[in-house]
């Protein structure tokens, strides 16, 4: 196993033909004929639908970013009430599901942690370009833990032929309480590869310094002399907290096969331990003994076992009030312990960000380079983003319009003087984290190629 973070390069999915270019250089690139492109205009009037789909659009997937979009689509629909007609409400699924209810037309738009094909084939390779996909949140994987150590511990030494013992009252509890767990990424591969399975581990106790503290040692047995009596002599030693875990063995919780939760996850492992983990993947790692489709599930688990560890989305390890690990990162070979918070992670995206521009701009169809945040090297590394997929040539124009029209307002902030909220004003602390502005211009210029018959769906007039 490696431990040094890296990111290499086209990890995941399959080199698909080059379809796009040049867009984060230009908001009007492949603009439909006749459309404006004044993004103040474009965005003022996306704020209200004009005309209704004759059906409300079905918007669904994953549930890593529910607590972002539910609000979200609630507080858009509120706008007018043409837009609260023109939309159902958030369907709450697995990133798998929600690409396969694409393709067979039972959404119109998904929300997947990964764009189309880059795990397995969602449509034929051909027909990937033929659909929007644009970044409209990040999302972050938290490392849930619920360990407990008894209120002392006891030594035993042999002495002279004699097996003593020496008890102290452990501070564990409280040291864990202030200095959060810390994992690496040896020992994270380790534990999702099997290799460690214990909290006792040395790779963990490593890891975990300021979890040590001062434990007495039997050195010398009791005696008597000259009628005196001498009691047993004992030394303070350092030991690590993780060696008295009351629940030794790791207990792991994870998120069912098919979510966007297993996709980041394993492209973070992926980079740090290529031979354990060779490829992303959604599917469960097999060492994780309980699976559940549903996140709110995994802190509860995690919270009433102890001993356990869980990944889930950040969100959902907030609302249910469980411990969240550090997780170690080395960049430019500086290590440091990386707690997961907003600063953290919107780092990981700026960092992100300025490779992603660095290799030629923001693309779904030119390899995970292109569009990858996950591991950036600068921030918290488990983090994700939330793609919306869409056909990029609706069935109607009004169904076009509607779609162009609340993934604008979705994916962008308010130009000056609009008083209404934009939808990454909602990408707030641990629902979910706003996007840099590179990766909205490039979301906002593919918005602009949505056309029905070469007419803009997007535009400051329809």
């Amino acid at each position: 196993m490696a431990g040094e973070v890296r990111r290499p390069s086209m990890r995941r999915g399959r080199l698909l033909p080059v379809v796009l270019a040049g867009l984060l250089a230009s908001s009007a690139a492949a603009v439909p004929t006749g459309a404006t492109t004044n993004p103040s205009a474009i965005l003022r009037n996306a704020l209200l639908i004009r005309f209704n789909p004759s059906t409300p659009l079905a918007i669904g997937g994953e549930s890593a970013v529910s607590a972002f979009l539910g609000p979200a689509l609630s507080y858009y629909q509120g706008l007018s009430s043409a837009n609260g007609s023109s939309f159902s409400s958030f369907s709450s699924s697995s990133s798998a599901a929600a690409r396969r209810d694409l393709s067979s037309g039972k959404l119109d738009i998904a929300l997947s942690s990964t764009p189309l094909n880059a795990i397995g084939t969602d449509v034929p390779d051909g027909q990937v370009a033929q659909y929007l996909q644009i970044p409209v949140a990040a999302t972050a994987v938290a490392l849930s833990y619920n360990i407990s150590f008894p209120s002392s511990v006891t030594m035993t030494a042999s002495v002279g032929g004699q097996q003593l013992t020496a008890t102290t009252t452990d501070t564990c509890q409280a040291l864990l309480t202030k200095y959060p767990l810390v994992l690496t990424p040896t020992t994270l591969s380790g534990i999702f590869s099997g290799q460690i399975s214990q909290w006792s581990s040395s790779a963990i106790q490593a890891s975990n310094p300021q979890l040590n503290f001062h434990a007495y040692v039997p050195v010398a047995a009791p005696y008597t002399s000259h009628g005196t009596s001498h009691p047993q002599k004992n030394q303070k030693q350092v030991v690590n907290c993780l060696r008295f875990a009351t629940t030794p063995s790791i207990s792991l919780y994870g998120p069912s096969t098919g979510s966007g939760v297993n996709s980041i996850l394993t492209d973070y492992l992926s980079q740090v331990d290529p031979t354990d983990f060779p490829s992303v993947t959604d599917v469960t790692p097999a060492v994780v003994g309980t699976a559940l489709t549903d996140s709110a599930a995994i802190a509860a688990a995690v919270s009433s076992t102890d001993g356990s560890l869980g990944y889930l989305p950040w969100s959902d390890a907030v609302a249910g009030g469980v411990s969240t690990a550090r997780l170690q990162t080395t960049t430019k070979g500086v290590a440091s312990n990386q707690a997961l918070n907003t600063a953290s992670v919107r780092r990981d995206l700026a960092a992100a960000a300025t490779t992603i521009a660095a290799n030629g701009g923001f693309s779904v169809l030119q390899g995970s380079s292109r569009y990858d945040v996950t591991n950036a090297g600068a921030g918290y590394p488990l983090v994700g983003l939330a793609f919306a997929i869409t056909s990029r040539t609706p069935s109607s124009n009004v169904m076009g319009i509607a779609t162009a029209k609340y993934l604008a307002w979705l994916s962008q902030a308010a130009p000056s003087g609009v008083s209404a909220s934009f939808g990454q004003s909602f990408a707030t602390a641990s629902s979910a984290s706003p996007l840099p502005l590179s990766i909205r211009q490039y979301d906002f210029s593919q918005l602009l190629t949505m056309s029905v018959n070469g007419t803009a769906s997007l535009s400051a007039s329809n």
